[in-house]
């Protein structure tokens, strides 16, 4: 089964945040900031729907990249 953007938008949105809030932690990792502006990471179990979540939000620009630490 092919994962669509549609199929993406209805992971990321359906817990009730808005898809411009998240962003890609990495390869198959995606999290949002909540209100408190703790990063709340979002473990997608479907390895391939959490490539694609990472993917998609990856080519809307949408990436955070952790601070490196001394």
């Amino acid at each position: 089964m092919k994962i669509t953007d549609d199929d993406v938008v209805e992971t990321l949105t359906s817990e009730g945040v808005s898809l411009d809030q998240w962003v890609a932690l990495g390869s198959h990792l995606v999290g949002y900031v909540n209100e408190r502006g703790q990063l709340m990471a979002k473990i997608i179990e479907d390895d391939a729907l959490s490539a694609a979540a990472s993917a998609f939000l990856r080519r809307r620009g949408q990436v955070r990249i952790a601070p490196q630490q001394d």
